[in-house]
């Protein structure tokens, strides 16, 4: 199967490559322009699920640590990525 270019690990904001993003398909559909605003918010708003969940795991050890070190940095990862691509779709050209 070929690999596409979205294919490859992206570990930061750093990696991507937002020149590769079509602009203007997602200024001109309206709904992609606020999917991507809505997933920017949700993803940003990470720390808050992380901590819900840590406190309802309470005594589990093992998934608090894995929460606390892994899922929670990597959607707050997401959540940068989503508003960094956000900002640059909403500026006028």
């Amino acid at each position: 199967m070929a690999k596409h270019r979205y294919d490859s690990q992206v570990d930061s904001l750093q990696d991507i490559d937002f020149n590769c993003i079509n602009v203007e398909s997602v200024r001109g559909n309206e709904v992609l322009f606020f999917i991507l605003c809505a997933a920017s918010y949700v993803e940003s708003g990470s720390h808050l699920y992380a901590n819900n969940l840590i406190h309802f795991f309470d005594g589990n050890s093992i998934l608090q640590d894995w929460l606390t070190e892994h899922w929670e940095p990597e959607e707050l990862e997401h959540g940068r990525i989503l508003t960094h691509s956000f900002k640059n779709t909403s500026k006028d050209p």
